[in-house]
């Protein structure tokens, strides 16, 4: 594989299998201990949220629950995952393993440039 050039930096995962969350266990796991989280509402979004949980069987902290997880769950999987086709993965590969083409000009200027506290 080649060398990424100092000016291109890449962060990436790639998954080939599927993911799932799932808690993570221990060998000896401590009892559970739950926390109470206190959070302030207008009125008319808890009518909605609790209109929603009636609709879906569930408590207003279980449906509240269940919906921060799940926001904090896709947040985590924006920042992590990225999904590819087999033929999407083999470009990214192909890309990754190219001889690195040069820098912009300005990009290019700038690398060769000392820094302020380097004068």
């Amino acid at each position: 594989m080649s060398v990424i050039p100092s000016y291109c930096v890449l962060r990436y995962i790639c998954y080939c299998s599927c993911l799932t969350l799932h808690e993570e266990t221990m060998a000896n796991p401590a009892p559970r201990k739950e926390i109470p989280v206190s959070m302030r509402f207008r009125d008319d979004d808890l009518a909605i949220i609790d209109r929603g949980a009636a609709l879906t069987g569930l408590s207003r902290t279980e449906f509240m629950r269940r919906a921060a997880v799940h926001e904090a769950q896709t947040a985590i999987l924006n920042e992590s995952v990225i999904r590819l086709s087999p033929d999407a993965f083999d470009a990214f590969v192909a890309a990754i393993e190219a001889a690195p083409s040069a820098p912009p000009p300005k990009v290019a200027e700038r690398l060769q440039r000392k820094a302020p506290w380097e004068n």
